[in-house]
This record gives C-alpha cells, structure tokens and sequence, in this order.
C-alpha cells in the first residue's frame, strides 16, 4: 500500500508542475514604434511601459507577473487597486505569437504588435 500512495502523490506533484509550468517568453525589450511603447521581459515578470490614455492614471509604467497559456494568450497578475493594470494593462488582451507580443482592444479589436527591439 505504501508503494501505490507514493506513486500516486509523486503522479499528482508531476502533473501539478506541468500544468503550472509555461513556456518562457524570451527575456527582453519588445516596442512598438507608432505608440511610443515598449515591452521589457524578465524571467515571469513584464514590465509594461505603455502611455496611459487616462488623467485618472498618473504612472507610466508598471511590472506584473505571467503566465502564458498554450494557446498565446498571456495570463497577467496585478492587484486589484492598480490603476495603471485596470485601465492601461487590463483594457487589452495580450498574446504571445511565438516572436511577438499582440495587444488587442477589448473594445474594438484593434491590434497593436510589440516586436523584439533591434540589439
């Protein structure tokens, strides 16, 4: 019975890391020229240097944890009194294409691509 309970726990651990686990977006600076916008990638953390569009926010940046899902989109944390992660981050859904970042407006649509910065 031992056995069979280690077993199953070390299946679970293992399965748990996987799931958890996400493939890593490279570290580094990715912009977009037309906005005046960079994106700065650190191990599981982005740095989101995007003007706010909002008197209501007066930052102008601001560092969030991630996760990327298997399907592109990229899973931000930030708390919940943030203004900056509400009204800039938040007001888009952001993508992971395999070599660039795609911000895209919950309201219209719209796409914004941030591609690695030349080095």
């Amino acid at each position: 019975m031992g056995f069979l309970r280690t077993f199953v726990i070390t299946c679970a651990v293992l399965l748990a890391a996987a799931c958890s686990s996400s493939p890593p977006i490279p570290n580094g600076y990715y912009t977009n020229k037309a906005t005046a916008s960079e994106l700065l990638v650190r191990g599981n953390k982005i740095e989101f240097r995007v003007p706010a569009h909002s008197e209501l926010t007066k930052r102008s940046s601001g560092t969030y944890n991630y996760h990327l899902r298997p399907d592109g989109w990229v899973r931000l944390y930030g708390p919940a009194d943030d203004k900056y992660f509400l009204w800039v981050v938040g007001e888009s859904l952001w993508y992971w294409n395999g070599s660039a970042f795609e911000m895209r407006n919950k309201r219209d649509g719209t796409v914004v691509t941030y591609t690695p910065a030349p080095q």
